[in-house]
């Protein structure tokens, strides 16, 4: 996977746990995502650090992404002055996809990944999308 990208775009980063970036920030970017994760990681727990900005449908991204029963949910924020706050986001997850599990807050993508690490460790698959800004985070962070 990591071989044939570009950075940000289904950018594998870490392998203890596995730590996937991708920039999905638009329904057809978060719907691309979901099929991408059903076929190189069909089965197993998800941990989703989101992220997004207030001038997209952050609603249609959520269901686009296609959450499943057994995923949790991290939101956060990015440093930047049009992300939807965390609390925000989290509101927005419960309506859009209300059979998800777990859903909680976190106060950076820093926190989200510590917390998604310190919960199970060794999740199958820890995964930040949703936007841009958040994803540029979580390369700075992990590189």
């Amino acid at each position: 996977l990591a071989s044939q990208c570009s950075p940000g775009r289904m950018e594998l980063l870490d392998t203890q746990p596995l730590v996937l970036l991708d920039g999905a920030h638009n329904p057809a970017g978060m719907r691309a995502l979901a099929t991408a994760l059903a076929e190189s990681f069909p089965a197993g727990p998800r941990t989703f650090i989101l992220g997004a900005s207030r001038d997209k449908p952050v609603a249609a991204l959520i269901r686009a992404l296609g959450l499943r029963d057994e995923d949790r949910v991290l939101c956060c924020s990015a440093q930047h002055p049009r992300a939807v706050s965390a609390e925000s986001l989290a509101e927005v997850v419960h309506a859009a996809a209300p059979n998800t599990g777990a859903v909680d807050v976190a106060p950076s993508v820093q926190h989200a990944l510590r917390r998604a690490r310190a919960a199970n460790p060794t999740p199958a698959l820890i995964v930040i999308a949703g936007s841009l800004y958040l994803v540029g985070d979580a390369r700075h962070l992990l590189n």
